[in-house]
């Protein structure tokens, strides 16, 4: 079983240049993809970085708007990219504190900052679809364009009252 995260602990904080600790531990062709993401205008992206005293643990990439590396399947998409929506990708727990609920804990704080919003995303694995299930997300569809194959999951705003 993973470690125990003391919610009072813990500081979701957003940031503009995402920490070096993180960008550092990311794969190589994530690196491109997110420096390309980052200066894409419209899409108002943010990086949250969910901390334990101060330390990186787990950051991932929120915007509104479509990101350019999903604009091939912007028809199959529909919906998704617009008002009232948020994307969310780039999600990456560092080594050291994989499979301790950490990247879970990052998606429920997201949630909480974007209550009235749904929120989306698309892995390139099959295999992350459960992951996302099992954290209040919902399998939409599969998404092809030439060979290239994405799960497109998403979360409904979160009811209040």
């Amino acid at each position: 079983m993973g470690a125990f995260i003391d919610p009072g602990h813990l500081a979701l904080r957003p940031c503009t240049v995402p920490p070096p600790v993180w960008w550092a531990a990311l794969p190589p062709d994530w690196q491109g993809g997110l420096t390309a993401f980052l200066q894409q205008a419209g899409t108002e992206p943010v990086c949250l970085v969910l901390e334990q005293a101060g330390q990186c643990r787990v950051a991932g990439m929120v915007c509104s708007g479509l990101p350019a590396d999903l604009l091939p399947f912007a028809e199959q998409l529909g919906a998704y990219g617009r008002h009232g929506q948020r994307y969310v990708g780039y999600l990456f727990a560092l080594p050291p504190f994989r499979g301790q609920g950490w990247a879970g804990q990052w998606l429920r704080l997201v949630c909480r900052r974007y209550p009235g919003e749904t929120l989306w995303l698309t892995v390139e694995e099959e295999a992350l679809v459960a992951f996302y299930q099992r954290n209040g997300f919902r399998f939409i569809q599969t998404l092809e364009h030439k060979g290239s194959k994405e799960w497109l999951l998403a979360k409904p705003p979160t009811m209040t009252g």
